[in-house]
């Protein structure tokens, strides 16, 4: 019997822009409580040779930028965002189940974008303080993808309900308080 497995691509997208603004295209959403993922946004065809073991595939990002301000300050803003266009689901992959898989994937993406969010904002980053920020960037993103890969490990790709429960359940409670 062939098990289809789960699977979730991130990455992450960092640029110095003169704007203050994030603006999210039609082929992306930004993550919203109001908002659930539902299988219509998975807008990517499947691999026809590639990953057939993989049942759907997230593609999230951390989007945030940055820019000098006039009082010689690094004027920051971050976002969580899905990816349609990257994002894809095999037929026998539209469970219920699945698509809680998934949407956990995307809530995980969410609260590593608020945490990274609140480190910055614990000091003021002068105009000269690129390096002193990205690094502290690269720590979260890096606790982002290794809590990304303990959530797949861990439910077994959704197949080990409990886990993937538990798992919701303290995604959830981590969203409510950060």
């Amino acid at each position: 019997m062939l098990y289809l497995f789960l699977g979730w691509w991130w990455f992450l997208l960092a640029a110095w822009w003169n704007t203050d603004n994030i603006e999210i295209a039609p082929n992306r959403l930004q993550w919203s409580k109001e908002r659930r993922l539902e299988w219509s946004d998975f807008q990517a065809a499947p691999p026809e040779t590639r990953y057939l073991r993989i049942a759907a595939l997230t593609s999230s990002l951390i989007q945030y930028r940055y820019f000098c301000t006039p009082q010689d300050t690094l004027q920051i803003r971050i976002k969580a965002v899905f990816l349609k266009e990257e994002s894809w689901v095999r037929p026998l992959g539209k469970t219920t189940d699945c698509l809680r898989h998934e949407q956990t994937h995307f809530d995980i993406t969410e609260l590593y974008a608020r945490r990274l969010k609140h480190c910055l904002e614990q000091r003021t980053y002068t105009c000269r303080d690129v390096v002193i920020l990205e690094a502290e960037v690269k720590k979260i993103l890096d606790e982002w993808r290794d809590t990304q890969l303990r959530f797949d490990d861990e439910t077994h790709y959704s197949l080990h309900t409990i886990a993937q429960k538990n798992w919701e359940n303290y995604i959830a409670e981590c969203l409510l308080y950060e």
